[in-house]
C-alpha cells in the first residue's frame, strides 16, 4: 500500500527491507526521540524487522499498521495505528507518529496524519482514535490538534517510558466528527 499525498510526500507501510533505513533514521534521531519512545532503549535493526514483520501480520488481521512517512523515496518518519478494543460496543484504536528532526515544524507530519486518519477510518472497523502525548510534548499536542483530535483531558502517571511514569494529554476523533469534516473537506472542494 502506497498513498501519495502530493508530488513528494507519500505514506507506505513499512516491509521488513525498510528495517535498516528504519534503525538508522532512529539512530541519527536517538537524542530527538528518547523522551517519548520507550524502544529507543532496545533499538536494534534486528528488533525494528520483528516489528515491522509483527505489524504486517497486525494489518493483515485489520488489528493495526505501520507506515513510514516518505518524502521522495527518503524514510522521514513513521506513523503507527493500534487497536485497543475491538467488541462491538467500543471499537477504539491508538495512533503514534515521530518525524525526523531536520523536517520537524514544515507540515510534513500535519498533512501525513491527517491523511493517515482518513486510511484508518476508511480500512479499519473503528469507531474512534485517540493519541496520548507526554504533557511536556507541546509539539506533538499540537500536531494531535492540527489533525482534527479533541483534547479530552489529562491523566496523571498514564504511561511509562523509560521505568518513569509520566502525566499524559488525552485526544480524541470520533467516526461521527471524521464524517463530518470528511464531508465539509469534500463540500470545500466542489466549491472551488
Amino acid at each position: 500500500m502506497k498513498n501519495q499525498m502530493d508530488d513528494k510526500i507519500f505514506l507506505r507501510i513499512l516491509e521488513e527491507k525498510d528495517a535498516e533505513e528504519l534503525f538508522r533514521r532512529m539512530l541519527y534521531n536517538r537524542n530527538h526521540l528518547w523522551p517519548w519512545i520507550n524502544e529507543m532503549e532496545c533499538l536494534s535493526e534486528k528488533h525494528l524487522r520483528l516489528q515491522i514483520l509483527s505489524a504486517a501480520a497486525d494489518y493483515r488481521s485489520k488489528q493495526g499498521v505501520e507506515t513510514g512517512v516518505f518524502q521522495e523515496n527518503e524514510l522521514i518518519g513513521m506513523i503507527s495505528f493500534q487497536m485497543l478494543s475491538n467488541v462491538e460496543s467500543e471499537k477504539s484504536g491508538e495512533i503514534g507518529y515521530w518525524i525526523d528532526r531536520d523536517y520537524s515544524g514544515r507540515g510534513v507530519m500535519t498533512k501525513a496524519l491527517k491523511h493517515f486518519i482518513n486510511l484508518v477510518f476508511d480500512y479499519f472497523d473503528v469507531d474512534e482514535l485517540c493519541i496520548r502525548t507526554d504533557i511536556h510534548n507541546q509539539k506533538a499536542q499540537n500536531l494531535a490538534l492540527r489533525a482534527g483530535l479533541v483534547k479530552k483531558g489529562m491523566k496523571k502517571n498514564g504511561a511509562r517510558v523509560h521505568k518513569n511514569y509520566i502525566h499524559v494529554q488525552h485526544f480524541k476523533y470520533t467516526r461521527k466528527e471524521w464524517e463530518n469534516d470528511y464531508r465539509q473537506d469534500e463540500d470545500d472542494h466542489s466549491r472551488k
